[in-house]
C-alpha cells in the first residue's frame, strides 16, 4: 500500500507500507503545528496475504466444504478433497460391495479388509 502525508506547503513524505498487525508512527511538523499519528495496513475480513489479494471465505455447501487457515489457504473439511474441496476421499461402489477411500480400502466379497483413518 502506498501512504502519502502530504502538507499545504511543497513538503511531502512517502513510504510503501505492507501489510502487517503492527502500527506504524509517524509525525508532522511544520512551523506551528506538530500532528502525531500511528497507522497500519490489514485486510478486511475473508482476505488474506501481501496486498490482501487472496480471497478465502469457509463454506459447507455444493461449491465447497472447507475452512481457511490463517493465511487464507482452503483446508478441506474431514472426508473431503481437491482444490475447493468438493471431491469425496471414499468411493463406493454397490457392484462390488467395495469401499475405497484414498489410503486404504474394504472388499466384502473377497474378505479383505484395512482400517480406515
Amino acid at each position: 500500500m502506498f501512504v502519502s502525508t502530504a502538507a499545504a506547503t511543497t513538503d511531502e513524505q512517502c513510504r510503501v507500507l505492507d501489510v502487517s498487525p503492527d502500527w506504524t508512527e509517524d509525525s508532522y511538523n511544520s512551523s506551528h503545528t506538530t500532528i502525531q499519528y500511528a497507522f497500519r495496513v490489514t485486510c478486511d475480513s475473508s482476505y488474506y496475504g501481501p496486498g490482501c489479494a487472496n480471497l478465502c471465505r469457509k463454506r459447507d455447501d455444493q461449491f465447497g466444504h472447507y475452512t481457511c487457515s490463517p493465511n487464507g489457504e482452503r483446508v478441506c473439511l474431514t472426508g473431503w478433497q481437491g482444490d475447493y474441496c468438493t471431491t469425496r476421499k471414499y468411493l463406493l461402489s454397490f457392484a462390488d460391495l467395495i469401499i475405497t477411500t484414498q489410503q486404504s480400502s474394504i472388499s466384502i466379497g473377497k474378505l479383505q479388509t484395512a482400517r480406515f483413518k
